[in-house]
């Protein structure tokens, strides 16, 4: 952390020298964050939010925070987070749904200069920006980032119009743009791995922790790290995560929970003792169209020693469920709704902890629970084989 930040007076004084008519940031809380976004495209009344993630579950905001433009040109933002961040920022009414995407923590001072706030991609000056590897490695994901949202905004032009041809081009261009060349892997990986930077720690933690199925590669990651950037904010959520990891081997026993149901009941894994216990965890995803038949054959084949519990997220369940004249794509994610297991709304009051507890961040998530309430597996729709082989 000490190789990262620079001491504030310092860096302000550096960052401002040529904005002396611009508010200068003060030095605030610990508990405090600030960062001052320039566009020629702010105009005073603006309303600038931004939105906390929840770096497990991702898709879901923990809380938002807003912001008003006092004159044309700039905004200052001054919000409080409890330790290392995942943040999104957006201006009402002029961002894209995707906003900005950053990392900070509590004390840091961050600038933006943002010529267009449609996409926003652009990469903030201080904090964990300042350093210069880290900063090259962002500024080439906007670069890229920034090729694909225009491809996709002449993609959308062009669908409303019905041209075919320039359809076919753009979503080859998109394609070609998202392919990832060893040379590219190799290059992220070189970020990924590195044991002095809290932000690669984090990413790491993420990419890997939260979707890879081979626990004992984390586990070994974060042992390496600098113990500085073990004691950071990102360092602990790494933690964390590795004993999330720890606590879905095989053997290790599983975590009570208490679901709601969407037809009113509720269903605990204390009460299924003496069954095998599948935990699905679905969305609208070409695996899950893929899994779903072998999931639904395997219920039917095993009605005594298996129970099934579905789960999905508020909105592809309100999607799915309102959906009269399904197409073919949805028309099989209505047939998991149409099952007689129980199925749950992972994102419903009450209900959100199971997401943690069996980090459930990608679809089909699956894991399968041992009669005497043990972990047998954890992890895509491969574990579909695994109880499979179980039951018989």
């Amino acid at each position: 952390m000490k190789k990262i930040l620079i001491p504030a007076i310092i860096f302000l004084s550096f960052l401002f020298a040529d904005c002396q008519s611009k508010p200068v940031p003060r030095v605030y809380d610990t508990d405090t964050f600030t960062m001052v976004v320039e566009s020629a495209e702010i105009m005073a009344g603006d309303t600038f939010v931004v939105e906390h993630m929840d770096m497990i579950r991702q898709s879901i905001v923990r809380s938002t925070s807003s912001f008003v433009a006092q004159e044309d040109g700039h905004v200052m933002i001054e919000d409080t987070i409890p330790s290392f961040s995942e943040l999104r920022l957006k201006c009402i009414g002029k961002t894209s749904d995707y906003g900005l995407t950053f990392y900070v923590e509590p004390g840091q001072d961050l600038l933006l200069n943002a010529p267009s706030l449609k996409h926003m991609d652009v990469v903030p000056k201080g904090g964990f920006y300042q350093d210069k590897v880290l900063r090259e490695y962002f500024l080439s994901e906007a670069e890229r980032d920034s090729r694909i949202k225009k491809c996709m905004d002449d993609l959308n032009f062009y669908t409303q119009n019905r041209n075919d041809d320039s359809i076919s081009v753009l979503i080859d261009r998109v394609l070609a743009i998202q392919k990832r060349t060893p040379e590219d892997w190799k290059y992220i990986r070189s970020i990924l791995y590195r044991k002095d930077c809290p932000v690669a720690a984090y990413m790491y933690a993420k990419e890997v922790g939260l979707y890879d199925m081979k626990s004992n590669k984390i586990d070994r990651h974060w042992r390496k790290l600098n113990p500085e950037v073990k004691q950071s904010g990102a360092g602990q959520w790494y933690s964390n995560i590795v004993n999330i990891r720890k606590s879905l081997k095989k053997g290790a026993k599983a975590t009570d929970f208490t679901l709601s149901c969407t037809d009113g009941s509720t269903v605990s894994l204390h009460e299924l003792r003496g069954k095998y216990v599948l935990l699905y965890n679905w969305g609208i995803c070409g695996y899950v169209l893929q899994s779903a038949p072998d999931l639904i054959n395997l219920h039917e084949k095993y009605p005594e020693n298996l129970e099934v519990i579905a789960l999905t997220d508020s909105q592809t369940f309100s999607s799915i469920s309102s959906t009269e004249n399904p197409d073919p794509v949805t028309a099989p994610l209505l047939t998991l709704l149409n099952q007689n297991w129980k199925t749950a709304v992972n994102d419903r009051s009450g209900n959100e902890q199971i997401t943690i507890d069996y980090l459930m961040t990608f679809t089909p998530c699956v894991v399968l629970i041992s009669p005497n309430g043990r972990i047998v597996r954890w992890g895509d729709a491969a574990v579909l084989k695994t109880a499979n082989r179980r039951l018989r």
